[in-house]
């Protein structure tokens, strides 16, 4: 039996995490793509056909890879050219 992924705590370094963390999300990816969307795909509820649709377009875009909005500090603001 394999033992779990730790991706948290006091042991792995930020880019060790980090690349831990994208093995989940890699992990869990192939899961839901190989069997969870086939199974969706079955279905004759236009609802479930709609999660079939935005659900691919996730995993085919890898959309968790990417920083999410409003996370990154920018450049430069406007108090930046304030003066008192």
């Amino acid at each position: 039996m394999r033992r779990p992924l730790l991706c948290s705590g006091p042991g792995p370094e930020p880019r060790a995490r980090a690349a831990c963390q994208r093995r989940r999300g890699d992990a869990a990816a192939q899961v839901l793509d190989g069997a969870f969307l086939p199974e969706l795909s079955r279905q004759a509820d236009p609802d479930a056909r709609a999660v079939h649709s935005r659900l691919g377009t996730y995993l085919r875009a890898r959309v968790w890879e990417r920083e999410p909005e409003g996370r990154a500090l920018p450049r430069s603001d406007s108090s930046s050219y304030d003066r008192a």
